[in-house]
């Protein structure tokens, strides 16, 4: 029997203590930095004490945002405990129904893998609009990311 986070993992948050090499690296790499900008800040706890820090998730419908929200917990939300080794798209949100075609451009009902490409082409150019809003915020709230302006 496979055990699943929800029951073997119930504690970590207040368990869980940042690895010490990885640690190490951060804070190297961000120097005197007093501004931190964290994507996907839900994953971890490496940031140095006393810094301004923006913590910022991309929308779950693009790949990044599908993947943060994969490992910090959100694939257990659903039916079943999805583990993917790679990002795909069993990891982004299914996209409303009715978004999605039914027929072919001359005017077939699409089956099988066509039906599955016409959903991830949705699932795709959603992506694609989300993380172009999202990074156009970032860009437009000039937060200084190791003492570099955006």
């Amino acid at each position: 029997m496979t055990a699943l986070y929800d029951t073997i993992g119930i504690d970590y948050a207040q368990l869980r203590k940042p690895d010490a090499r990885i640690a190490h690296q951060i804070h190297a790499a961000l120097g005197e930095a007093r501004t931190v900008l964290n994507v996907g800040a839900g994953s971890g706890s490496y940031e140095p004490a006393g810094v301004d820090l923006t913590a910022v998730e991309p929308s779950a419908m693009t790949a990044l945002g599908a993947l943060i929200g994969h490992i910090t917990g959100g694939h257990l939300e659903g039916k079943q405990s999805f583990q993917p080794m790679n990002i795909n798209f069993g990891l982004f949100p299914d996209p409303d129904p009715e978004t999605i075609p039914k027929k072919d451009e001359e005017g077939k009902r699409l089956r099988g893998k066509a039906k599955g490409r016409a959903k991830k082409s949705v699932q795709a150019v959603r992506a694609l609009e989300d993380i172009q809003v999202w990074v156009d915020a970032q860009r437009a709230s000039q937060v200084e990311f190791a003492g570099t302006p955006a």
